[in-house]
């Protein structure tokens, strides 16, 4: 290898590893960012689901409540509340109720404490402490006021404020509040209440990690909410209440997530808030990570490039238009070397492959014009001059006679035939082109010699696209014509056909003529035989043999089959592969 190849690659080699590490560290990066984002989303989902489990278990809680709130002012108790005092307090009845609900109170696992609210008497049955007791005009109309606003049953955090001082122990509850019908007239006469510790729903839901935080907040979604931390609603305020089942937000500096259902059942909203742990680069860090490694891949190839200019592109550039040179016909091109690297090489060779180039190209068009003008002496070899005087001479006697009709159509035919047969030089012909050929020559000859036969040709339409060699089939047809018809006492019919068959194309020529005598057609497929005949008699079918062979050598074939007296059928058989014969 020499000096300068071995520098080149070097180089290359060199800002190719340079490239390969940067983009290694920036896909590191890249992956760092991922499984971070990716590690962020599991602990997200793990913490939705944990809250989901929370929220599904106070549900339950919340409606074994209210179950047990439905039962409780549809007793017989509390319906007869409003019976019993309707002449005169029965104090050992309002016994009876506060018994009844102690009972209740300490048949539930989560009730704290059970109220029973009457308007008519304003009395107010609790199951703590075994009291009743008559409540006064302000907090009788707080009480009214939360039976006339609720319809069926609710939830709230806030009922403790209205509760009279001797009954408020300063513990944060939640409450549920049920109005009571009278199952009789359908009115409201009062308001059950059901406490249930804050503690109930602390210990549901904090069941893990020290840092996780819970906030409740009612359907309203106001603040103040239920807090089951002393610093939770600061977290809340922090996250300015947003309702996405995953965000995140910072409370002084530091990073938290936090997750977000609401009940299904209560409409509440639960929020559990987490510290952020590990490191999250977030997308925009990846959309910046990846547009690094696109600037630093484009700096690498922009240094590539620059050195590789001059030694690989000016190089490739000068080859590439001496080859297009090459390729438009100037043979003989030579490309300038002088860098002495590995296109010193390869322009040597280009160069002495150029002049070679030349040389054979001098030789083939020297070989192609003797071919043409052999092609060429064969050509009007094949078609006779004597038939050409004829049709003048016809054509003359046609015009002689005012026969304007049958010159007309002598003068299309003879056009048409000529045109087809010269073929532009070519010496493959459509078979498309090739029928119209026949037809035409059949055209002319029965104008010359009418009602001596009649012809029909037919090539199917599926091998029209096909070629053959040009003046193949014509001296069949005129042999048909010459021998078959001329001589025969009646109109000769003569059929030629065109089909496919088994991957070959086959013609076959017949007419029931005068056939041809058995020594005379022995003599014929002798000469058929040959490869070098040279004798004017059968020369025409000696011919039309040999250029089959030439054609499709060890392929195609010619068969003539005659009986004497009853008619005469030629067989070519050429393989349609090879049917596109070269000029």
């Amino acid at each position: 290898m020499k000096k300068h190849e071995y520098q080149l690659k070097r180089e290359l080699h060199t800002y190719f590893l340079k490239v390969l590490l940067m983009a290694g560290v920036i896909i590191s990066v890249m992956f760092m960012t991922y499984y971070s984002v990716r590690e962020t989303a599991v602990v997200a989902n793990e913490k939705y689901w944990r809250l989901a489990q929370s929220v599904t278990y106070a549900d339950r809680i919340m409606e074994e409540i209210a179950t047990i709130g439905g039962s409780i002012w549809t007793s017989s108790q509390i319906q007869g509340i409003k019976a019993a005092n309707i002449n005169q307090r029965n104090y050992l009845y309002y016994r009876s109720c506060m018994d009844y609900l102690s009972n209740m109170e300490a048949s539930a696992n989560n009730v704290y404490r059970i109220r029973v609210f009457d308007r008519t008497t304003k009395t107010l049955i609790t199951s703590r402490n075994g009291v009743f007791y008559d409540v006064n005009e302000d907090a009788a109309a707080y009480y009214q006021n939360y039976m006339d606003n609720i319809k069926n049953s609710a939830w709230v955090m806030d009922f403790n404020e209205g509760i009279v001082p001797r009954e408020s122990n300063g513990e944060l509850f939640l409450y549920y509040l049920s109005p009571i019908y009278s199952i009789v007239t359908g009115e409201k006469t009062g308001l059950v209440c059901i406490d249930v510790s804050k503690d109930v729903f602390s210990a549901l839901m904090k069941q893990g990690e020290s840092g996780d935080g819970f906030v409740i907040i009612s359907e309203t979604v106001e603040i103040p909410a239920m807090r089951l931390a002393d610093n939770d609603i600061e977290y809340l305020k922090a996250a300015d209440n947003r309702q996405s089942s995953n965000f995140k937000f910072y409370v002084r500096h530091r990073p938290f997530h936090a997750v977000y259902q609401q009940s299904d059942y209560s409409g509440w909203h639960f929020y559990l808030y987490y510290p952020s742990t590990g490191i999250s680069f977030d997308w925009g860090i990846f959309v910046i990570a990846v547009l690094l490694l696109c600037a630093i891949l484009i700096s690498a190839y922009a240094m590539i490039v620059r050195i590789s200019r001059k030694r690989v592109e000016e190089p490739m550039e000068q080859l590439l238009q001496a080859m297009k040179d090459f390729e438009e016909g100037e043979f003989g091109v030579q490309v300038e070397g002088g860098s002495q690297d590995m296109f010193d090489e390869i322009f040597c060779h280009f160069n002495h492959m150029s002049l070679r180039t030349k040389e054979l190209v001098h030789e083939l068009i020297v070989e192609r014009i003797r071919l043409k003008d052999g092609k060429l002496k064969m050509l009007q070899s094949q078609i006779k001059p004597h038939f050409l005087y004829n049709i003048f001479n016809s054509m003359i006697w046609m015009t002689e006679q005012k026969h304007y009709d049958g010159l007309e159509q002598m003068v299309y035919a003879t056009a048409g035939y000529y045109k087809t047969s010269l073929n532009f030089g070519n010496d493959a012909i459509n078979l498309f082109d090739n029928l119209n050929q026949l037809k035409y020559y059949a055209k002319i000859q029965e104008i010359r010699f009418p009602d001596k036969f009649q012809c029909k040709i037919v090539f199917d339409e599926e091998i029209l696209c096909d070629s053959i060699p040009n003046l193949l089939l014509q001296p069949l047809l005129e042999n048909a014509i010459g021998h078959g018809a001329a001589v025969g006492k009646e109109t000769t019919l003569i059929t030629v056909n065109g089909y496919r068959q088994k991957g070959d194309l086959v013609f076959e020529i017949q007419d029931n003529g005068t056939g041809i005598e058995p020594e005379r057609l022995k003599q014929i497929q002798e000469v058929l035989e040959q490869t070098d005949y040279q004798e004017d008699e059968f020369f025409a079918l000696a011919n039309i043999a040999q250029r089959i062979r030439m054609s499709y050598p060890g392929k195609g074939s010619l068969i003539i089959e005659s009986v004497f007296g009853k008619g005469t059928k030629v067989v070519v058989r050429l393989p349609e592969e090879e049917s596109g014969c070269t000029s």
